[in-house]
């Protein structure tokens, strides 16, 4: 059958599985320039796509490279003219012939010069089995059916099908596509009738529960089903946290009151600390820094000089006592302060939308020379409605920002010579001064560790992991024909050097790095950023062979082939072998228990020092591939409906489920770093259903992509509305805090 309007015309885009979702959430977009055209088809430029309204199957010049994509967007195969052309099950006289999965499509790319076709080489290079893609109109995803030129009725519904609310009922709203006339027709929310107006929109409220809740619209005519749309909506009203950011109103207070009283590990007052660093700017003149001018009037009190909470608050302007926290916040014994409830939702009095700014170390390694810009850059984070800092102490290139490195002796910062990273004062700690004047202004300062991320391949900057090469991770990718190797000597390496974290050494020195900082320094919580594999490959080391064995003894299974009895290849097609799923347990495990760990840790340095440090972690949105990289981050009592479709299914079993590690997490921040308001509340939503409500979510928004468009303040608004605050990635990418002060509400 033909259609007559062109995609091209319509904003139809085909957008590839990202290359690396881990640095990027978006995959390289193509037009699509024709959809479903009729016979004959003849070689020409561009994408063509066939979906299930052309036929069963579709008949295509030899020469031609295709993808057969199943319904739910995942690639099911590749087909380059190398492969199939010469034989005789594909070539019929010049032409294959494809199945077109049901309710799927066959994309197609029908140039005959294939070394110059642009849309030839992306199919052949950018598409690989397994992959998800995904439709785009306008910008925004679409279904699979929204392309089907046929006649059949279609539920089109006027938001994505994921959203969250804060109110006790929602509406429905979406219009039916199609829509036949002299037909009875009948639409129905969960089994209720729903009025079909004359235009062919409709409107319908339901009543919602705390926390998950799944909702589902039928279109029928005379007892047949013509389509159906499922909703997943998350309701915060009423909801019931496990965790609690605060321990009490009585802590609360004691934070208050220890305010002017900061001191390090060392018993030294905040004031002398920033003069002590002042100092070392000052006379490091080798590398020709200057000390940034004069000093405020809040740092020349702090040096040797106590003020009063209320002196403080006055000189802070807007700041109300009860956002005000220090790090010397008293913590119950036995650390059960994070068990206590508190209401997220309307229903109760939710805490306050916490705002984060993450300061990257090396995007912003030249911004810090000295402790005024240090304090002018806080100042003015503060004053734009910013409550918490995550200071990137520890980079991907094993290198970090303070100078305490009394258990690892890590390098520091200074000594990296990439260009895009250079530039970090050697004598400044950051750290220090973050915590000094941070506290003093009413910040809670965090510290992110790039966790078992010990390299960057591709600067060629690695602080220690030259000196360990053993604790490299070993992959088996399909670049390497299935070869064991070396991350570094893949032919697959990625970007980041990542350490095995079921490596017992390469785990001790992490658990030593969260410890140093914990102990020397009055931070208020330290966050795990990559805390994971690097990818699906890793690791196939012998000692993973090892321990993998020894947790396959205790299920009463037994290793028989290795690496075979994982997964092998063919192709570039991976055929799973009989062990899979408890690989995949295995490394969530693996992971898991190193979470458990550093809690372990994080409550012992707040039993010693008096003083309560949170953990969190900073992970990537897209639950549904997060398995590839061993981090389980959903609740370990959560129990995932069809209808979120999260593949693949049989991924998740009760003990797979077992391994969510939220119960060690204060909080969790997701990177949801799509670029559609759409996209952002789906996969805000999908974090809290997973997580099952039972701690905070904070919706980490990029910055630099947003800069400059409308979606910077509706991606905000959503993410203060929808979840329990947001992180602005990151610091380097703020010019005009005016802006961002307008897009936080606080102008």
């Amino acid at each position: 059958m033909s259609n007559q309007a062109t995609p091209a015309v319509l904003g139809l885009e085909i957008e590839a599985a990202p290359e690396d979702i881990t640095i990027t959430v978006e995959g390289i977009r193509k037009p699509l320039t024709a959809l479903d055209p009729g016979e004959p088809i003849a070689p020409g430029p561009g994408l063509t796509v066939y979906t299930s309204a052309y036929g069963g199957t579709i008949r295509l010049p030899a020469s031609c490279a295709a993808v057969q994509v199943a319904a739910d967007l995942s690639v099911l195969q590749v087909v380059r003219p190398e492969r199939h052309i010469s034989s005789p099950l594909w070539r019929e006289a010049g032409t294959i012939r494809l199945i077109i999965p049901r309710g799927g499509l066959v994309l197609v790319a029908l140039g005959e010069d294939g070394a110059h076709d642009e849309a030839r080489q992306y199919l052949e290079s950018r598409f690989k089995p397994g992959d998800r893609l995904k439709l785009r109109k306008h910008g925004e995803l679409i279904a699979i059916g929204e392309l089907t030129c046929g006649n059949h009725p279609q539920i089109v519904l006027d938001r994505h099908a994921m959203f969250s609310t804060s109110e006790p009922r929602t509406t429905i709203t979406g219009t039916i596509r199609r829509l036949p006339r002299g037909t009875s027709v009948e639409l129905r929310l969960d089994g209720q009738h729903v009025v079909i107006r004359e235009d062919g929109t409709f409107s319908a409220t339901c009543a919602l529960s705390p926390g998950a809740n799944y909702v589902g619209l039928a279109l029928a005519a005379e007892g047949q089903t013509l389509d159906r749309s499922e909703l997943a909506i998350f309701c915060r009203h009423g909801l019931e946290r496990l965790a609690e950011r605060y321990a009490s109103a009585e802590d609360k207070a004691a934070a208050t009151s220890e305010l002017g009283e900061s001191t390090d590990g060392d018993g030294n007052p905040d004031g002398a600390i920033i003069q002590q660093q002042k100092e070392a700017a000052r006379t490091d003149t080798s590398a020709g820094r200057a000390d940034g001018g004069e000093r405020s009037g809040a740092a020349r009190q702090s040096q040797g000089e106590q003020r009063s909470p209320a002196d403080l608050r006055g000189s802070l302007g807007d700041v109300q006592a009860w956002d005000i926290e220090a790090a010397g916040t008293t913590l119950p014994a036995d650390g059960a302060a994070r068990a206590q409830q508190s209401d997220a939702g309307q229903g109760g009095s939710r805490q306050r939308p916490e705002v984060i700014l993450w300061v990257d170390q090396g995007a912003n390694s030249r911004r810090f020379q000295s402790p005024e810009q240090v304090e002018t850059f806080l100042r003015q984070a503060r004053s734009a409605g910013v409550t918490m800092i995550v200071l990137d102490v520890l980079g991907v290139e094993g290198f970090v920002t303070y100078r305490k490195t009394t258990l690892t002796g890590r390098p520091h910062a200074s000594r990296i010579r990439a260009a895009k990273k250079a530039g970090a004062h050697p004598e400044l700690d950051l750290l220090e001064l973050f915590v000094a004047y941070g506290h003093q202004l009413g910040l809670r300062i965090h510290a992110s560790i790039n966790v078992f991320a010990e390299g960057s391949i591709l600067y060629g900057e690695y602080g220690v992991l030259n000196e360990h090469p053993g604790w490299e991770e070993q992959l088996r990718s399909p670049g390497d024909g299935g070869e064991i190797k070396r991350q570094r000597e893949s032919a697959d390496p990625g970007v980041v050097a990542f350490v095995n974290p079921a490596h017992d050494e390469a785990r001790a020195y992490q658990l030593r790095t969260f410890e140093e900082i914990m102990t020397n320094y009055k931070v208020d919580g330290i966050v795990h950023d990559r805390s994971r594999y690097d990818n699906e490959y890793a690791d196939f080391s012998e000692t993973s062979r090892i321990k993998f064995e020894a947790f396959l003894a205790a299920r009463g299974k037994r290793l028989r082939h290795w690496p075979d009895d994982i997964y092998v290849y063919a192709a570039d097609m991976r055929i799973n072998g009989p062990l899979l799923q408890d690989w995949w347990e295995f490394r969530a495990e693996t992971i898991t228990s190193f979470l458990a760990e550093t809690r372990e840790l994080a409550d012992a340095c707040s039993r010693s020092t008096g003083r309560r440090i949170e953990m969190s972690a900073y992970v990537g949105s897209w639950y549904e591939r997060y398995y590839e990289h061993g981090a389980n981050w959903c609740s370990p009592r959560f129990q995932p409906d069809a209808r979120l479709s999260l593949e693949p299914a049989p991924l998740y079993t009760p003990s797979y489920l077992r391994t969510g590690y939220t119960d060690h997490l204060d909080f969790l921040i997701i990177g949801a770093y799509q670029q559609t308001a759409g996209e952002i509340d789906k996969y805000v939503t999908q974090a809290q259903i997973v997580t099952m409500g039972e701690l905070p979510i904070y919706t980490g928004l990029a910055v630099g992509q947003l800069a400059g468009t409308p979606l910077l303040a509706e991606a905000c608004r959503l993410a203060l509305q929808r979840s329990d605050g947001i992180m602005l990635f990151d610091a380097s990418h703020i010019d005009d805090w005016g802006t961002l002060r307008a897009v936080l509400g606080q102008e």
